[in-house]
Formats: C-alpha cells, sequence, structure tokens
C-alpha cells in the first residue's frame, strides 16, 4: 500500500476523531458556576440569561446550530447546592432538574420526582424552566449549601485541554514515524533516507497545525 495512501488515512481517522470529540463536548455543559440562590421568576430568569449570554459562549464552541445552550440555574445531585450552567436544553418528564457534577450534565434528578404535594412541577417541561417549580429549589436546605471554588476546576479543564493540544500532535508525529519505518524500512536504506526528510517536514507540519487548532 502507498505511504501517502496510508497517511491520508491516519489524518482522516483523526479527523473523525475530533470530529467525535466535539460532538460529545457540544451535549455537556459548560460556565458551571455555584450561586446561593437560583430565579424566582421569569424577569428574574431572562435577566440572568442575558448576564450568562450561553448563546454568545456556544458559538465559541463551534458546536452545531442544532444544540441550543441555554442558561439554566438549578440543584445539584448530592442537593447541597445550586448551579448555574450553560446547558443544551432537554425535556424532563417529572421530576426536578438538576445538575450532575460527575456527568457535567443537565437531567432529571431519579430521586425526587414530582407530585401534588411536594415538590410540584409539571409531568413535562423543558430543564432551563426550573424557575417555574420552586419547590425543587426547596430540597436543597440553606443551611447545608456549600462554596465550590468553580475556578479551580475551570483551570484543571483548560489545563487538560493544553495537555491534550500537546500529546496529540506528538502521537500523529510518532505515527508517521512508524509507517515510514514498515514501509520502506524492509525496502532500501536509500529509499529509507530520500523518504525520511519528506515524513520529518510532513510530520512537522501536523504538529503546528494541531497545536494552531487546539
Amino acid at each position: 500500500m502507498s505511504p501517502y495512501i496510508i497517511v491520508t488515512l491516519v489524518l482522516i481517522s483523526m479527523f473523525l476523531q475530533m470530529t467525535r470529540n466535539e460532538s460529545e463536548e457540544c451535549h455537556h455543559t459548560f460556565d458551571v458556576i455555584a450561586v446561593r440562590m437560583c430565579p424566582t421568576s421569569r424577569k428574574e430568569y431572562d435577566m440572568e440569561a442575558r448576564r450568562k449570554k450561553c448563546s454568545k459562549l456556544a458559538s465559541k464552541r463551534n458546536c452545531s446550530d442544532s444544540i441550543e445552550f441555554k442558561y439554566h440555574c438549578v440543584i445539584n445531585s448530592y442537593r447541597n447546592n445550586f448551579f448555574e450552567v450553560c446547558a443544551p436544553e432537554k425535556k424532563i418528564f417529572g421530576f426536578c432538574t438538576e445538575y450532575n457534577e460527575g456527568g457535567n450534565i443537565v437531567q432529571g434528578q431519579q430521586s425526587a420526582q414530582c407530585n401534588n404535594t411536594f415538590p410540584k412541577c409539571a409531568a413535562a417541561y423543558k430543564s432551563w424552566q426550573s424557575f417555574l417549580y420552586q419547590d425543587c429549589y426547596k430540597l436543597v436546605p440553606t443551611t447545608e449549601i456549600t462554596e465550590i471554588s468553580t475556578d479551580s476546576d475551570n483551570k484543571v479543564k483548560d489545563s487538560n485541554l493544553n495537555i491534550r493540544a500537546i500529546w496529540i500532535p506528538i502521537l500523529v508525529f510518532v505515527i508517521l514515524v512508524l509507517i515510514l519505518v514498515i514501509v520502506f524500512g524492509r525496502k532500501s536504506k536509500h529509499l529509507f533516507k530520500k523518504h525520511l526528510g519528506l515524513f520529518w517536514e510532513v510530520g512537522m507540519y501536523l504538529c503546528g497545525l494541531f497545536v494552531f487548532i487546539s
């Protein structure tokens, strides 16, 4: 098989992997902040949503227009904090809405099923409409609200992104070198030396390209 075909297949595989990772990220929440309280009316919600600017922030993530990010203010899965997040709108059926820290997603809290007494909420509603159902907020005792440093979490996420930006191009280069060794190493030293420079240039170009994209 031609080495150029192999290189093309490797690049296509990497592109598909990057696309898959981006798709996964676009279904998660971002700009997560612990707050002392959530909106109690549509007016307050609209005011906080304008401040948060989730749609504008989402546009910088290059996500599909079909994914609409909304401002959410919901309880967490441990019922000891309120979180405001930018997250894709979801349909919630018969449960209070929560922010799940482990999965970094907004979802229905299975242990908080709505009923006619407490907590009261609609049989079906959009996840960002949690402010309409104040009973769900009452599941968090005000005496148990804990302060969480979201700045450190964001720094960890940024650090992980930087690490990925470094090791991805290195991995690409190593793969290219291995392909070169396998394809040409057995044929002749002349061909090996001839194409080594070409692969070196391609590898350096890809490294620079991936660092720039990241």
